[in-house]
């Protein structure tokens, strides 16, 4: 389920991956925070992987940080 790098929750069946992920909303003004990479064509809410043993509320703590 995880690899020996990271305790990130995954999951590959056929050639399909899951990575369990959380995403959080920033608002100022009426802008929403979004972010890209440069090999990257679309855009993604702020946030990150989850990991073993952490509660989703944890992990949007530490990916905002």
């Amino acid at each position: 389920m995880t690899t020996a790098d990271n305790n990130n929750i995954s999951y590959e069946q056929n050639n399909n991956k899951f990575n369990f992920r959380v995403a959080g909303i920033v608002m100022d003004a009426g802008r929403v925070l979004l972010h890209t990479t440069e090999q990257d064509d679309f855009w993604n809410l702020p946030g990150g992987r989850v990991e073993l043993n952490e509660t989703t509320e944890a992990a949007i703590v530490r990916e905002m940080m």
